[in-house]
């Protein structure tokens, strides 16, 4: 052997151990040995010197053979172990090897001693090696069973005749059943429609596999419960189908989520495809959702329009602002949520409008959600009300000008027509009633005019 032992000799008697080295040299083995001859010593040589085999005499004076042997059950079984002794009483040879002995030789016969050695730590590797394997394999089972009763999928097996052999204890969370109520019994009884079971026998006899494949189950309580199985076909070494084995996963919060989503997304159909104002949607720079109202206002069919990008109906003085804002909503940015515009039809008509936008989610990814209104004839009524109100004001200003200009020249002849009445109303010598009357005529005529 090309590697060094350490062999433990229990010996009394030095002769033997000088035979037993000679021995162990005759036969190639590179050793280093330790002698001990009392129980004491043998404890500490087990503990301190870690012998690799142990060579021990059965009769000794202060200590035996069978007790070492015990001793070495005890505290370290897979050290190999070779009875050594004078005696040649097959009882007590038959005895050692009950007790564990890896082999028994006699003293004045040791030539095979070099072949039991290796015999005997070659038997050691080998049942260290099988031991260490059934460890291993028991930490492995052990902790697939944990994963088995733990795992958030419940695994099964059902045989040819449709009956449970094998399922995971974790279908008690979901079922109600435990593993020990449900093993025997035929797996239809868990479905709510017996039918899905035979269509799924049908999909197995032509796939020979199913994934994630949907149905319903009743629980202990009567309730319903919606699965997603992956299965297949389970055949034998020789390949004869033995039954069906897979794994069901609970789905019965997605699928009231995907109900709940359904029920949303309808009633936002509902609500855009009915409304007067355009509703679009836009995600990557492209339309994927036009309202009837959106292809009106836009002219073009929602086919058409999701193969363009979403700046492609807006006029060019608009554009740089919606690319702007319309990529910034598709980052989930916010952005001004709401301006005027001129968008160009199909037919090559401006329209103006009113957008309202955000950010939302569509196939979840971040989208834009729009909502356009025409104000074309709103701009026009603007329009035609500030002409309106421009032409009022310019017919307000010639009014004051023409009364200004009136009253110029209304004015500058009556000054002297004012001017002579002054003079006609001075006194002279008439008659007092004649000055009377005069008089009040002129002032009658001063304030008329």
């Amino acid at each position: 052997m090309d590697i060094s032992l350490k062999i433990l000799i229990v010996e009394d008697l030095l002769t033997d151990v000088v035979i037993n080295r000679h021995e162990l040299k005759r036969s190639g083995i590179i050793f280093a040995d330790l002698v001990v001859e009392t129980k004491e010593a043998y404890l500490e040589a087990l503990e301190t010197f870690k012998p690799d085999i142990i060579l021990s005499d059965y009769a000794l004076p202060h200590f035996n053979g069978m007790t070492a042997l015990k001793l070495r059950n005890e505290l370290y079984p897979s050290v190999p172990f070779i009875l050594v002794t004078g005696s040649t009483n097959e009882e007590i040879a038959v005895e050692c090897m009950k007790t564990g002995a890896d082999d028994y030789l006699i003293k004045g016969n040791l030539n095979r001693l070099g072949q039991a050695i290796q015999s005997a730590i070659e038997k050691k590797v080998l049942i260290r090696k099988k031991e260490e394997t059934e460890k291993s394999l028991q930490e492995s089972e052990l902790k697939y069973r944990k994963i088995f009763e733990n795992i958030q999928d419940v695994f099964y097996q059902v045989d040819t005749e449709g009956r449970i052999i094998e399922i995971s204890p974790s279908i008690v969370r979901y079922s109600g059943y435990t593993r020990e109520e449900l093993i025997g019994r035929p797996v239809v009884e868990l479905y709510l429609n017996p039918a899905e079971r035979d269509q799924l026998m049908n999909l197995l006899h032509v796939q020979g596999s199913a994934q994630d494949y949907d149905i319903q189950l009743k629980t202990k309580d009567g309730l319903i419960r919606w699965a997603s199985l992956n299965i297949h076909i389970h055949f034998d070494s020789s390949g004869k189908p033995t039954g069906i084995e897979g794994s069901l996963r609970d789905i019965t919060e997605r699928k009231k989520a995907e109900e709940a989503l359904k029920e949303s997304e309808e009633k936002f159909r509902n609500l855009a495809e009915s409304s007067p104002y355009a509703i679009m949607i836009y995600q990557d720079d492209q339309w994927v959702y036009s309202n009837p109202a959106g292809e009106k206002i836009s002219g073009y069919t929602a086919a058409e329009l999701f193969r363009m990008r979403f700046w492609e109906i807006v006029a060019d003085e608009f554009k740089d602002k919606v690319i702007e804002y319309g990529k910034k909503r598709q980052r989930g940015e916010d952005v001004k949520s709401s301006y005027e515009l001129r968008i160009i039809r199909k037919d090559g008509d401006y329209k103006w409008a009113y957008l309202t936008g955000t950010t939302t989610h569509y196939l979840g990814k971040a989208a834009g959600l729009i909502s356009i209104v025409d104000i074309t004839e709103l701009k026009q009524m603007e329009l035609e009300l500030k002409t309106a109100m421009e032409k009022a004001m310019e017919s307000d200003r010639l009014k004051s000008a023409f009364l200004a200009n009136m009253s110029h020249e209304i004015r500058t002849p009556m000054n002297a027509i004012l001017g002579f009445s002054e003079l006609i109303g001075q006194p002279v010598d008439m008659p007092t009633k004649l000055t009377t009357l005069r008089r009040f005529k002129l002032t009658t005529f001063r304030q008329v005019a």
